[in-house]
């Protein structure tokens, strides 16, 4: 029977050509997988307390990706593949992951920013 397996080199892709197929004005998916955005990450969430800063009733975000609370780190202006803009402090805030996946995705979707 054959393989159904196809070499290694046919399977293991390197971050630029991961880069090359995404969409125009998209950021690179390897930014947050990094330790720099893991460190900022950290630092904004304490920074605003581990509040969710969006929702009009603050409540307590909790680490994992599932809870409607989880922590998300959140660009205010969409970045688009600006990375000073996706680096930039000032343009982070903590939301929950209600939020995000919600609200903040509709406004978006409408040209819209958050507040």
């Amino acid at each position: 029977m054959p393989s159904r397996l196809k070499p290694a080199a046919g399977r293991l892709r390197s971050p630029a050509e991961d880069e090359a197929k995404e969409a125009p004005g998209r950021r690179s998916p390897s930014w947050t997988h990094t330790a720099r955005w893991q460190r900022l990450r950290l630092e904004i969430l304490d920074r605003d307390d581990w509040l969710c800063q969006a929702c009009d009733r603050p409540h307590m975000l909790v680490e994992g990706r599932v809870h409607p609370d989880s922590a998300v780190v959140d660009h205010r202006r969409p970045h688009r593949g600006d990375e000073a803009l996706f680096w930039d402090r000032r343009n982070l805030w903590s939301v929950c992951k209600r939020y995000h996946d919600r609200v903040k995705q509709s406004l978006e979707k409408g040209g819209r920013q958050s507040k």
